[in-house]
């Protein structure tokens, strides 16, 4: 009960499958083999899996029938559609450009890892909506489409490609023309073509948008859907991004905003509500990719108070050195004083202490090395 081949045969150039055929109507039927057009016998027995054969053996190819076959699969079931009013679906994927990339300064730079801002999407079309008529073996320039979807609405052409050993040629695919090539490997591939719904082979990481080709192996026997010259979507703002912020608040210079993240799409947004808003004097925003709250913090101080704003923070102290043992169950602690025992407080103590601190005293060389980053940044006065 193996994969036997020949499930299809003709009867007056329609197909038929061999679950079809009844004891009954076999003896009254004359069937014809899709490729070479020898009559077939009907093979219904209890051994093996029903299937058609030739009646007398002849060389007919395996490839030329399958070719043949997702043909007429795809010319019937289109026709059907047709006349039903029912849809037959194409999901192919396409690229889509940022639309503000040539000027987009929140473009994180890092090499080799999403150089360009440009996603892929999948999109859904019922070709039925544009596509009103079709024809077998139909010339197109210098090309011969396997099957041929025209519009009357003027719109372009569509080749339907069968594959079975041979993929498209390689000056059809740069003709320009769309394409969507149907990769067939047994009968069963059929099921395909029939249920209407056809999806480009590949997939897309939804998270990152990008595409993934490490098929596994099981995947290679799947029948394939590949699409050539459809368009790439409208460009539009694809928020691939994330900028960081860090402000100072106008009504106390020493206090900060850290915890504003926004996508790059968003940023002129951002800006613009905070000029509305009028709660901040000065605001970096960060273009770095995946950067930590810390760095962002001390840099932000220190660029700050080099830019002259009246700030009292303990990075600043030349007071100050970083707490080594951050790790540890002191994380929240990040400053360590070299003067407490003087002062009588904590050796470890939050960065705003410097506030109220009567020693703070702030120095160059204390937060210079915060500043050695050249991180990419965009700063705003208010």
């Amino acid at each position: 009960m193996g994969n036997i081949k020949y499930q299809y045969a003709l009867i007056d150039n329609n197909i038929i499958n061999i679950d079809e055929v009844s004891p009954e109507s076999r003896k009254a039927t004359r069937f014809k083999c899709v490729s070479c057009g020898n009559e077939l016998l009907a093979c219904l027995g209890n051994k093996n899996k029903h299937h058609f054969r030739h009646k007398i053996e002849v060389d007919c190819n395996f490839e030329t029938y399958l070719h043949k076959l997702g043909k007429l699969t795809f010319l019937r079931t289109y026709k059907s559609c047709l006349a039903h009013g029912n849809p037959f679906y194409i999901t192919i994927k396409r690229k889509v450009s940022c639309v503000k990339e040539a000027y987009c300064s929140a473009k994180p730079d890092f090499g080799g890892f999403r150089e360009s801002c440009i996603q892929y999407k999948r999109e859904t079309f019922d070709l039925t909506q544009y596509y009103d008529s079709f024809a077998e073996e139909q010339p197109i320039g210098s090309f011969v489409a396997d099957v041929l979807l025209k519009s009357s609405k003027n719109r372009k052409p569509i080749l339907i490609e069968i594959k079975v050993s041979h993929a498209c040629e390689e000056n059809k695919k740069q003709s320009g023309y769309p394409i969507i090539e149907i990769g067939l490997k047994t009968e069963d591939d059929l099921k395909l073509i029939e249920s209407c719904d056809l999806k480009e082979t590949g997939t897309i990481d939804d998270y990152w948008g990008t595409m993934k080709f490490d098929i596994k192996s099981d995947e290679s026997k799947k029948p394939t859907i590949t699409c050539y010259n459809f368009r790439d979507s409208n460009k539009s703002t694809l928020n691939l991004y994330q900028v960081h912020q860090f402000g100072i608040l106008r009504n106390d210079p020493s206090r900060f905003s850290l915890n504003e993240i926004v996508l790059c799409g968003e940023k002129d947004e951002l800006i613009k509500r905070h000029k509305t808003e009028n709660t901040l004097m000065y605001e970096i925003l960060f273009y770095e990719y995946n950067l930590w709250g810390y760095d962002r913090f001390v840099f932000g101080v220190s660029k700050a108070f080099e830019r002259g704003f009246k700030i009292r923070n303990c990075y600043l102290c030349r007071y100050h050195t970083y707490n080594e043992n951050r790790l540890t169950p002191d994380d929240d602690k990040p400053i360590f004083c070299k003067i407490y025992k003087q002062l009588q407080t904590q050796p470890r103590c939050h960065s705003t202490q410097a506030i109220n601190c009567s020693a703070f005293i702030p120095d160059k060389r204390a937060y210079e090395n915060y500043l050695r980053y050249p991180y990419k940044c965009e700063e705003i006065v208010y």
